[in-house]
């Protein structure tokens, strides 16, 4: 249980491997871990909201612009899917 939020809390999560520095299977893992152990947190101490800065990667490459939250995601990269999963663990991890 994390001890440095309350449920008044809102946690701002924008900690990642960027695809500038490591673009690979390792650098998906540690980023996907990354989001799970704070998913895992959060489903044990929540907090009001979290506010996780994905990427414009989770959208690949459009067919259309401009892009918004009706836009499909479709990642291509490792970063890319690394964020996506993010966000998919965070949303399980607040409910």
């Amino acid at each position: 249980m994390s001890r440095r939020w309350d449920p008044q809390t809102t946690l701002v999560f924008c900690a990642a491997i960027g695809r500038a520095e490591q673009e690979n299977a390792e650098s998906f893992l540690k980023n996907v871990t990354m989001s799970c152990h704070v998913a895992e947190a959060l489903q044990q101490s929540p907090a009001a909201q979290c506010i996780f800065f994905s990427s414009i990667d989770v959208y690949g490459i459009p067919a259309v612009l401009p892009l918004n939250e009706e836009t499909p995601v479709q990642p291509e990269g490792y970063y890319g899917w690394s964020k996506r999963m993010g966000e998919f663990l965070l949303q399980k991890g607040l409910v």
